[in-house]
């Protein structure tokens, strides 16, 4: 039996999944404005106890991971529903926009044993974006001289802005900055 009383596996509450859901949202939420993310600044966003808080996420380590699959899993939506706009360009372009996004939010993944995670969907990610690139090169809408590793090395430079203090927003204007480059 787990800490919480339950068996593995066994089906939580409807209120509990959602009051679940409602703490690792504002994990998130707390990981995104940069701030300290504990268990007690937690319970205080949510209003509940820190014990009602572990109960739901377990410790520090447990919170971090739930904290990085729910963003993982708001990522892969995203991405998911970009891969179904029409224009080639424009489903390059919301792709890059959305890996750029989850670079500037990397605090809502953690480091250590969860960087392999965080690895594996980046290259997901930019397997998808040169999918989309592939397919705008082949409709003429990029330079003909345009290669795919330009993705990976915009990847690396957005990842060095972001790694410097930078925002969302100098993520985005890298993201304009290269499919000017990409065009025609």
């Amino acid at each position: 039996m787990s800490q919480s009383g339950r068996e593995p596996g066994q089906i939580r509450r409807v209120d509990a999944r959602r009051n679940r859901a409602v703490v690792i949202e504002e994990a998130r939420r707390l990981a995104l404005l940069g701030e300290r993310v504990t268990i007690p600044r937690v319970a205080t966003g949510v209003g509940l106890g820190a014990a009602t808080v572990k109960r739901h996420l377990g410790d520090r380590r447990q919170m971090e991971q739930a904290v990085a699959d729910r963003s993982a899993a708001l990522l892969w939506t995203e991405i998911v529903k970009a891969e179904r706009i029409q224009d080639p360009l424009d489903r390059l372009g919301t792709i890059l926009r959305i890996l750029a996004n989850a670079q500037a939010d990397a605090r809502c993944v953690p480091t250590g044993e969860q960087v392999e995670v965080a690895t594996r969907w980046r290259a997901r990610v930019i397997a998808v974006a040169e999918k989309a690139f592939l397919q705008a090169s082949g409709a003429g809408l990029l330079r003909p001289d345009a290669r795919p590793i330009e993705l990976t090395t915009h990847h690396e430079i957005v990842q060095a802005l972001v790694a410097g203090g930078g925002s969302r927003m100098l993520a985005q204007q890298a993201v304009t900055q290269l499919l000017r480059a990409l065009k025609r």
